[in-house]
């Protein structure tokens, strides 16, 4: 795994603005969707499950739940894009199949209306109206801070740097998904 350094020497985040799709395509040629599910709920299970730091309290741990919920909804979405294919009943990809039929598990749950799901900027405009822009980083951060410094997960060098890298994936894929639905943010 490498620091995803993309362009003039920025963290792939700060080129969210000017290029979603560019951070958008840079994450998903670096990362398996599957291993970004993996390492995000890795994360929010030892945040949780750190109790000396943020987490503590009920109230901010009952919200890594949603939080979570929405960043696998998010991955979905982008991952469409990514892929650049609609989301056609009958199609030869699997994976995209399988994105389709997640993401109803959602609408069935009442977590996204139905009819946002022929549409995947509909979906990423939906997401990014449920959380802003700023309680997003800062979650993220806290999550990533409590994982961290619970040692009963990332005991290594390697599963720190491992937390670290995927945090800046999960951090650049948040910041294309709220300057493609909002680019004057």
């Amino acid at each position: 795994m490498g620091t995803l350094v993309q362009f003039k020497n920025n963290l792939l985040k700060y080129e969210a603005k000017e290029r979603p799709i560019f951070v958008i395509t840079s994450v998903f040629n670096n990362v398996k969707l599957k291993d970004l599910k993996i390492a995000s709920a890795k994360m929010l299970l030892a945040a949780r499950l750190n109790q000396s730091r943020i987490y503590k309290s009920a109230g901010y741990k009952n919200n890594l739940p949603h939080f979570h919920e929405w960043l696998i909804i998010l991955f979905h979405t982008t991952y469409a894009i990514y892929s650049e294919k609609d989301w056609e009943p009958g199609t030869d990809d699997l994976s995209l199949q399988e994105l389709k039929n997640s993401l109803q598990v959602y609408v069935e749950e009442e977590v996204i209306p139905e009819q946002l799901l022929a549409d995947k900027t509909q979906i990423i405009r939906f997401l990014c109206n449920t959380y802003p822009l700023n309680y997003l980083r800062t979650e993220l951060w806290h999550c990533m801070e409590a994982a961290l410094t619970n040692q009963a997960f990332y005991r290594k060098k390697d599963e720190q740097a491992d937390l670290l890298y995927y945090y800046q994936l999960l951090a650049a894929l948040i910041e294309a998904a709220h300057y493609l639905n909002n680019p004057t943010l």
